[in-house]
């Protein structure tokens, strides 16, 4: 006997229930989700934080100005120091020495320090608004100092030295190196100019020795020749790994290697 449409009603709104109910058990897991048992509106949210990113000044390839991040090695040009917290009810104050400022962002010129290498120590306090539903008790401002090292000489940094790669769709590696010397063939030191970039077995021909125009920072370089005579692309050396990528045009061709630093 079929059951009554009663029966059947019933049945066909507990199966309905039951899956709902399941799908909605499965969702309800997740704290930033509304639609759960579990929600916490203050899930992920943190308080703003004074630290920094320490950025220096590189011109790339095309011609315009980056600022890069690292976590400790500069050349001390120009670099730049980045609060993300900017807008209504955020203001900064850092301290440069002997510089007093209070913009979101600060730039300075260290070319000036000559008793290389050198710690360099810059302070940061941020004041901020309160969110007073995740964080009632805060007072609303965080400080914090950070240092970074400057360099005394070009090749201390990652993108200077001797690299063994290999050409995309080659299967011998190869070793060059990238140099910054005095125009007497020395060591070049970054307080005082930039000096000569030279490229010694650059793109696998042999021992030449040619100077290239290239604009680095710690962990990237830019080649910025005219693609033809001289390579125009970039160079980049992983901090921990120390992998090396780098895509540039020369004598009109486009290539890319991937190897490692060795010194």
């Amino acid at each position: 006997m079929k059951p009554s449409l009663r029966v059947r009603k019933a049945i066909a709104f507990m199966t309905v229930f039951i899956v709902f109910s399941c799908c909605k058990d499965e969702d309800c897991f997740d704290p930033s989700n509304p639609d759960c048992e579990n929600y916490d509106p203050c899930f992920g949210v943190e308080r703003p934080t004074a630290k920094f990113a320490i950025e220096a000044r590189v011109r790339n390839n095309d011609g315009d100005i980056e600022y890069v991040e690292d976590p400790n090695v500069f050349p001390g040009i120009l670099t730049q120091f980045r609060s993300e917290f900017e807008g209504d009810g955020f203001s900064h104050t850092w301290y440069v020495g002997s510089e007093i400022l209070h913009d979101s962002h600060v730039i300075r010129d260290f070319a000036t320090v000559k008793n290389r290498p050198a710690i360099i120590s810059i302070s940061h306090v941020l004041d901020y608004p309160i969110d007073q539903k995740c964080y009632p008790m805060d007072v609303g401002r965080d400080s914090v100092s950070q240092s970074f090292y400057l360099i005394k000489y070009w090749d201390e940094l990652l993108t200077n030295g001797t690299f063994r790669v290999l050409l995309e769709n080659e299967q011998d590696s190869f070793d060059f190196k990238i140099r910054r010397l005095q125009h007497d063939g020395s060591r070049a030191t970054a307080a005082d100019g930039w000096g000569v970039s030279v490229a010694i077995n650059f793109h696998n021909e042999g021992d030449s020795t040619d100077a290239i125009s290239f604009f680095e920072v710690n962990n990237r370089g830019y080649f910025t020749g005219n693609g033809f005579t001289r390579p125009n692309g970039f160079l980049t050396v992983d901090f921990e790994s120390k992998k090396v990528n780098a895509e540039y045009k020369f004598r009109g061709e486009s290539f890319k290697l991937r190897g490692r630093k060795l010194n």
